[in-house]
C-alpha cells in the first residue's frame, strides 16, 4: 500500500480482492455513496496509471456491483493535478502561479467519462474557476467528449437519494 499523501502527490497502491471487501459489505448495507480515492490502482482494480478517481476501469469496477452515488476526492488534488500536468510540482517549487495548464481541465471531462455522478472540487479554486469548469463541461457535452447519457444518468441517482433523504424526514 502507498504510504504517499494523494494532497501533495502522486500515490499508487495494488489492491487485492480483500481491499474490496468493505466495499462490497457497504453496498450490501445498503449505503448511498461512496467516494473514490486519487491511488494510481493496479491489481484487481486497474486505473491504467491514472488516479482511480479519474479512470473508468477503476470507477467501472465499483459500478459492477454498487448502483449509488460514485463520487471523487477533491479533483484538486495534487495526485491529479500532477496527473494532468507533470510540471505541477516543478511549478509550485519555483513560487509561479501554476493554477493554469493546457491539459488541467481534461481531469473534469474524465472524472465524469469514468462514471462519477459527483464532482468534488474544493481546495485551491475560486468562484471564477468554477465557472469555467462548468462552462468546459458544458462544451464537452455539446462536442460529444461527454456522453450525455452520463450526465443524465447521474442526475438521476442524485435526484433519487435525494428524494429518498428527504421523504425520510
Amino acid at each position: 500500500m502507498s504510504v504517499a499523501d494523494t494532497h501533495k502527490q502522486e500515490a499508487s497502491a495494488e489492491i487485492t480482492e480483500d481491499d474490496l471487501q468493505p466495499f462490497y459489505a457497504a453496498a450490501s448495507a445498503g449505503v448511498k455513496g461512496i467516494m473514490v480515492n486519487h491511488l494510481a490502482a493496479t491489481g484487481k482494480v486497474n486505473s491504467d496509471g491514472y488516479p482511480a478517481s479519474v479512470s473508468k476501469s477503476a470507477v467501472g469496477e465499483l459500478r459492477k456491483f454498487f448502483d449509488g452515488l460514485i463520487m471523487t476526492d477533491d479533483l484538486s488534488m495534487g495526485a491529479v493535478k500532477s496527473a494532468y500536468n507533470p510540471d505541477y510540482f516543478d511549478c509550485l517549487r519555483s513560487g509561479l502561479d501554476c493554477s493554469k495548464s493546457g491539459a488541467e481541465n481534461v481531469r473534469y471531462a474524465d472524472a465524469i467519462n469514468a462514471g462519477n455522478d459527483i464532482l468534488l472540487v474544493t481546495s485551491l479554486v475560486n468562484p471564477q474557476e468554477v465557472e469555467g469548469i462548468i462552462e468546459y463541461i458544458g462544451s464537452e457535452v455539446r462536442s460529444g467528449r461527454i456522453d450525455e447519457g452520463l450526465i443524465n444518468n447521474a442526475t438521476a441517482r442524485i435526484l433519487k437519494y435525494k428524494c429518498e433523504l428527504f421523504s425520510q424526514s
